[in-house]
């Protein structure tokens, strides 16, 4: 029989190499990919964790990493971030959560949309680049110009109590805008979008998973009690399940998936 101290040491060697992998996913990196911005990282908690937050997201910034845990948190929130990246670029983070919001209709849809099980949220995220030189035909400078790329996040997620556990899914639908800011116009250039729209949209799909007293939370030899890991939430965000598609120039980019 191992004794139980080795039991919670080999669980926490588990648990740190299951984060340092987490970490080391994330260090591939994904810039210059169509909306890398929306995988920035947002909220002092989740980036002090090295964006490991997928799983224990349970605030307004569920709307960013995760609308799976936007049902956990624990009251309507407001959050907010400005930063200042590399070469004149800024980032920006607005969001409201609105977890089980208004009240217990007798209409199942409207129960399910707005009663106690649901939770509500809109987010908005913007990535700007300043003072690009524009220069003309004959290399001449003709002023500067701003590029941005922002996204609307709407999202919605549900609860689901089973003997397995808690399930928690949920959804961003996302509108996404790219365009530029004081470019003068140049019919050769090929570049649309001086008036862009609102015209692309895509879907998240994200899930949270706690584990209860489950048939399946019994004796593993060597690790101990699984009842051990029913404080730990589990979670995974499938993005850009429905990809966006912008097209610049003649050019259509499509949103690649991610999985986290």
């Amino acid at each position: 029989m191992i004794p139980k101290g080795m039991q919670h040491t080999k669980l926490i060697v588990i648990l740190l190499v299951l984060l340092t992998s987490a970490e080391l996913v994330w260090a591939q990196g994904d810039a210059g990919q169509p909306g890398e911005f929306l995988r920035h990282g947002v909220g002092g908690r989740a980036l002090g964790l090295g964006r490991a937050f997928v799983a224990i997201a349970n605030d307004a910034n569920a709307i960013y990493w995760n609308p799976g845990g936007l049902i956990a948190a624990y009251r309507k929130e407001f959050t907010s971030m400005y930063t200042n990246l590399f070469y004149d670029s800024r980032y920006s983070y607005v969001a409201i959560a609105l977890p089980r919001p208004f009240f217990e209709p007798h209409n199942k849809i409207l129960r399910f949309l707005f009663g106690s099980e649901s939770a509500w949220g809109v987010g908005w995220v913007r990535l700007s680049t300043f003072d690009f030189d524009q220069r003309n035909e004959a290399n001449v400078s003709v002023g500067n110009f701003d590029i941005y790329q922002q996204a609307i996040l709407v999202s919605f997620a549900h609860e689901w109590v089973r003997t397995s556990g808690i399930w928690n899914v949920g959804v961003n639908y996302k509108m996404v805008s790219q365009g530029y800011s004081g470019l003068v116009q140049n019919t050769n250039s090929g570049i649309q979008g001086f008036h862009p729209a609102w015209d692309y949209f895509g879907l998240d799909v994200g899930v949270t998973f706690q584990p209860l007293h489950a048939p399946f939370l019994r004796e593993i030899p060597g690790l101990g009690s699984l009842r051990n890991l029913q404080f730990l939430r589990l979670g995974a965000i499938f993005q850009n399940f429905i990809p966006p598609s912008l097209n610049q120039g003649g050019v259509n980019e499509i949103y690649p998936a991610v999985f986290r």
